[in-house]
């Protein structure tokens, strides 16, 4: 399979109150590729997508000295033409994350872009 990586912000801190260690991360959005429209097309966000970082970008997007304007510039959608969508099963969400079935196609009808 392959994997793509998704843009996101990560932050650990201590709550001043009672010294607890709190972990939280965010995954960013951008607006949506062709591809991904006809996917996440509802609630209060319409028409977005994950930021994904392609490869090329990877090292990059890690890097803490980035100012502004670069994030900004890695903040687009992801290339339609290296994607592809497909129905899966309605019962994905009762499946193991190992279990391979999560990603089986259930028809092969691609999404037209």
């Amino acid at each position: 399979m392959n994997c793509r990586r998704t843009g996101g912000l990560y932050e650990r801190w201590r709550r001043p109150d009672t010294g607890e260690v709190i972990q939280t991360f965010t995954v960013l959005t951008v607006p949506a590729n062709e591809l991904c429209r006809g996917i996440h097309n509802g609630g209060k966000n319409p028409f977005r997508m994950p930021l994904i970082i392609g490869r090329d970008n990877e090292e990059r997007w890690l890097d803490h000295s980035l100012k502004t304007e670069e994030v900004k510039q890695l903040m687009i959608p992801f290339d339609t033409d290296r994607m592809d969508a497909y129905p899966i099963g309605k019962d994905f969400l009762k499946k193991s994350a190992d279990d391979p079935g999560i990603v089986a196609r259930v028809a092969e009808v691609k999404q037209r872009r």
